[in-house]
């Protein structure tokens, strides 16, 4: 009888131990599982992600086929970006912020410049556009005027015009940029409109007229995002423009679902 007892004991604590062993098996196996995916997450934001900066705007993040806005700390922990002024490629640089974007080189010494500014990270795959800007002619008054109601071309604070191929079929394509906010005697007369000519047909990026029409818009850049068939916008916003602060964003529209959107 004792030594069944014996027996039963031994047994019981051979299957505690089994238990206590395939517990701790399970426990690591789900850990490596965890971290597997865990690296897999953190690669896909590494590979996928691209800082933009443009002008001393908003400053954004490219993941998942989308922006985001961030801080301009993150910009700042770069150690260089490649750099665009005037759409055109000026050189590698380290980017802190004053009152604008100020530019270091490889021994930290300031590097002056003179235009729009145009930054990314070199993992990011982007092409800066080169363009010309000029105001709209007679044929884009007459096109803003039946589509778009347009009573007067007064008092414009932008007045642009770019033409351009936009998706690299031999076509030019156009975009034209309007911003009215000078007529302080008459509300009324505010607008925005940036509209795309592409292909025969009209995207409509913004539309604002009277009281909605707060703000000022400018065309800043036009550049291509990992070898897309069509070039993405960028458009400035510029919000309390007769402010001594006036508040700056970035509005980048990406053709998407066969329309011009905000990406």
């Amino acid at each position: 009888m004792k030594k069944i007892k014996i027996l039963i004991v031994f047994i019981v604590i051979l299957l505690i131990y089994s238990l206590f062993i395939i517990f701790i098996s399970q426990s690591k196996d789900n850990e490596q599982k965890n971290n597997t995916n865990n690296t897999k997450t953190n690669n896909n934001s590494s590979s996928s992600g691209g800082l933009l900066v443009v002008n001393n705007g908003t400053f954004l993040e490219y993941k998942n086929d989308q922006f985001y806005e961030i801080n301009k700390s993150v910009i700042e922990k770069q150690d260089k970006m490649k750099v665009y002024i005037n759409n055109k490629y000026f050189g590698d640089y380290k980017l802190q912020y004053g009152s604008v974007w100020n530019l270091f080189d490889d021994k930290d010494e300031y590097i002056s410049y003179n235009g729009s500014l145009i930054a990314f990270n070199e993992e990011f795959n982007i092409k800066v556009r080169n363009f010309t800007i000029r105001n709209i002619n007679d044929k884009d008054k007459v096109f803003l005027i039946n589509n778009y109601n347009v009573n007067t071309f007064d008092y414009l604070t932008y007045n642009q015009a770019i033409d351009i191929d936009l998706d690299n079929n031999g076509v030019m394509d156009e975009i034209i940029c309007l911003s009215s906010m000078e007529d302080s005697e008459n509300i009324n007369n505010y607008y925005n409109i940036v509209v795309v000519r592409l292909n025969d047909n009209n995207f409509t990026l913004i539309n604002e007229k009277g009281k909605e029409a707060n703000a000022v818009y400018s065309l800043s850049g036009i550049i291509n995002i990992l070898d897309n068939p069509y070039d993405s916008i960028i458009v400035g916003k510029m919000e309390g423009i007769e402010s001594p602060d006036p508040i700056e964003k970035n509005l980048v529209y990406s053709y998407k679902n066969d329309n011009y959107m905000i990406d």
